[in-house]
């Protein structure tokens, strides 16, 4: 593509407003945006400087056809939108979790796997690729085990009541376990507790434990307890010599590994660039270039079903759930 693309973003809450931000100090053209609220989208719009805003995704797609489209909407509208976007050869942006259950999955059309790049945003982050780098070195030998661990604010369980904290949150470190390890789940379990202050909300605290076939193990948790703005991520990484630990709060993202010594690399958490990275990465492909590929729909489907699977294990009391058999996940 020789001209400068057209873009569109549908969903201006939070993630689709850093969507614009990020596409603004790009050399795209930003023709319009949606959200089901009409006067946000208009505020949005205004504040921008984009002269088309609408209560409606689909009839943006329409009037607008530009050539990529961020979708930050609610999950249960991503695949319908992003199928209607596919479907009119529109390249797509997609929020993570890519969708809210396996029989949503199953509803992608067979086109969007060569037009959606799911917005799996920690797979562009340069601390988390290096994280990459130094297990595919063998640096710390062949991977036997993952602990992962992301905890943030209280204040989640309110403004995500909608949602399932596995669903949400624990989607980022069964991405991350899978493209670290390079397996794929054979079995999964979990179990979740709700606040004592707040008993009828959903889940505000998870454990999943994932067998891979590759033999490795995968520990998962996240929990919506911390205060204010607090966050705090920790992802290890055992080796059969050695181990990496990725950890990451709202100061900064660290990185330690030996090699054979202790290497340490830090980062300021102002200059981190996964989404910035992620945009440039979807603006090449809507540009058709050459791009190696970072995360594709069928990983992020990987992903949905094992989290799925949390669920449906910890509404059962921990049972384990065989995402191999009928009953699973793939059923």
């Amino acid at each position: 593509m020789s001209m400068v693309p057209r873009i569109a973003v549908i969903g201006t809450g939070r993630f689709g407003q850093q969507h614009l931000h990020a596409y603004r100090a790009r050399n795209v053209d930003i023709v319009g945006v949606a959200d089901r609220d009409g006067p946000r989208a208009a505020s949005i719009a205004a504040r921008f400087g984009i002269g088309y805003s609408t209560d409606d995704g689909y009839r943006l797609i329409d009037e607008l056809r530009p050539d990529g489209v961020s979708i930050a909407t609610d999950t249960d509208s991503h695949v319908p939108l992003a199928n209607y976007a596919v479907g009119r050869g529109i390249r797509v942006l997609l929020e993570k979790p890519v969708a809210g259950s396996s029989a949503d999955l199953d509803r992608f059309v067979p086109a969007a796997h060569q037009l959606v790049l799911p917005g799996h945003v920690l797979r562009f982050e340069p601390v988390h690729q290096e994280l990459r780098r130094v297990v595919a070195s063998g640096a710390i030998g062949r991977v036997i085990g993952i602990s992962a661990s992301r905890d943030r604010a209280a204040w989640h369980s309110q403004a995500y009541s909608d949602g399932h904290i596995a669903l949400l949150t624990c989607v980022h470190d069964i991405d991350l376990a899978g493209w670290l390890s390079g397996g794929r789940a054979v079995t999964v379990t979990a179990q979740t507790r709700t606040s004592f202050e707040n008993r009828a909300g959903g889940p505000v605290l998870v454990f999943g434990h994932v067998s891979a076939d590759d033999g490795s193990v995968w520990s998962i948790r996240s929990a919506w307890l911390l205060p204010d703005e607090s966050s705090s991520d920790v992802i290890e990484v055992y080796g059969s010599a050695g181990t990496a630990t990725l950890r990451a709060n709202v100061a900064e993202i660290s990185l330690s590994w030996p090699t054979p010594t202790e290497q340490v690399l830090v980062v300021a958490a102002t200059e981190a660039t996964g989404l910035s990275d992620e945009i440039d990465h979807f603006i090449s492909l809507v540009n058709g270039e050459p791009v190696d590929p970072v995360i594709t729909l069928a990983d992020a489907d990987h992903a949905v079903r094992i989290a799925e699977a949390m669920m449906t294990s910890a509404r059962s009391g921990g049972a384990i759930i065989d995402f191999n058999s009928r009953e699973g996940p793939h059923a």
